[in-house]
């Protein structure tokens, strides 16, 4: 009898740990869409304070402005 009841709890403890990584894997930290706002954000902030040397780091090395 003892035996049975661990079969049901390993099963749900296994769910349990796949759900948990399932919403682990849905951390927003290494977003792509936020890191490029963030990136884009960063820039305007430089632009209108006129920090040319922020600006210019941010930039790609061959970037160049027409």
């Amino acid at each position: 009898m003892k035996q049975e009841l661990n079969m049901p709890i390993r099963i749900f403890a296994l769910a349990l740990l796949m759900l948990c990584t399932l919403l682990a894997g849905c951390d927003s930290k290494d977003d792509p869409q936020a890191a490029l706002e963030a990136a884009l954000q960063q820039l305007q902030d430089n632009l209108q304070t006129k920090k040319n040397s922020a600006v210019l780091e941010q930039l790609h090395p061959q970037f160049s402005a027409q």
